[in-house]
């Protein structure tokens, strides 16, 4: 498995060790707003809903959604709002009896639980949302007018004329 694109941000606050020629217009999407309207997507499902409400806080506070991230975040709501009907489904009956044999088996929403739950996981990594994936992700400055490297620029021109 290949290692994933370091974004330029971080390749800049590196130093770029390897020498290599850095991008030059890297995208820059807009920091999402706190008050973020719930997508129509989600308005039918008030779990998904209430979710996005409250990660949209979050990830806005640290400034790390993106108005390009609006896409993923909505996957997130959806597959936690499955995992919480499926998990429920299976502790009213977490084993289902076959109508010709008799025989008991897992009820199926054993493995939609799951595959929802691991699909929440992956998207809580991309977006810093578990403690160890939150010291690989890289908020946006606060103020976006700014820019986020002067202070390393003033000080490496500083040592340099000494």
């Amino acid at each position: 498995m290949s290692q994933r694109p370091v974004p330029l941000a971080l390749k800049l606050l590196r130093g770029n060790p390897g020498k290599r020629k850095l991008p030059q217009h890297e995208p820059t999407p807009d920091v999402l707003a706190s008050d973020t309207a719930v997508p129509e997507a989600l308005l039918d499902d008030p779990v998904a809903a209430k979710e996005w409400t409250r990660l949209v806080a979050i990830l806005a506070d640290t400034r790390v959604m993106t108005e390009a991230d609006r896409a993923g975040l909505l996957a997130l709501c959806q597959q936690w709002s499955l995992y919480l009907q499926s998990s429920a489904s299976v502790r009213k009956s977490p084993l289902q009896k076959h109508p010709k044999t008799g025989l008991f088996s897992v009820s199926p929403m054993v493995g939609l639980s799951q595959k929802a739950l691991n699909a929440c996981h992956r998207l809580w990594i991309e977006f810093g949302l578990t403690p160890v994936s939150r010291t690989k992700v890289t908020a946006a400055p606060k103020d976006a007018n700014a820019d986020a490297f002067a202070e390393f620029e003033t000080l490496n021109r500083s040592t340099r004329g000494a």
